[in-house]
């Protein structure tokens, strides 16, 4: 009896290698879309960092500007206002002269 002594096994096919095959690649697709989504996380948070760091920077270069205006304005205001004084109480020594002269000859006279 040949074949019952002896039988040849023919390899059935394996239907689950499409199957396993899918979850694995699904698996590495997976793992690889967490990883980016971690990574796009940490990106972002690099990000906000950075903008907050910039932010508190140019605050506070804002204030030193604003000082520095303020000052400015100060300084301008006090020395235009010095300059107007002077101006005011500057008499040409000709003209103060000739009114004393004017004066003297006026009591001279009298």
């Amino acid at each position: 009896m040949g074949a019952y002594e002896n039988p040849r096994f023919i390899p059935a096919p394996d239907y689950t290698v499409g199957l396993k095959a899918f979850e694995e690649k699904f698996k590495k697709g997976y793992e690889e879309g967490m990883q980016r989504g971690r990574d796009l996380v940490e990106q972002d948070k690099n990000y906000i960092a950075g903008i907050e760091e910039t932010a508190d920077q140019m605050r506070l270069e804002g204030e030193i500007a604003i000082e520095n205006g303020l000052k400015t304005k100060e300084a301008v205001e006090t020395e235009a206002d010095d300059t107007q004084l002077d101006e005011t109480f500057e008499v040409e020594s000709s003209e103060v002269m000739g009114q004393y002269l004017d004066a003297i000859k006026r009591q001279t006279k009298s």
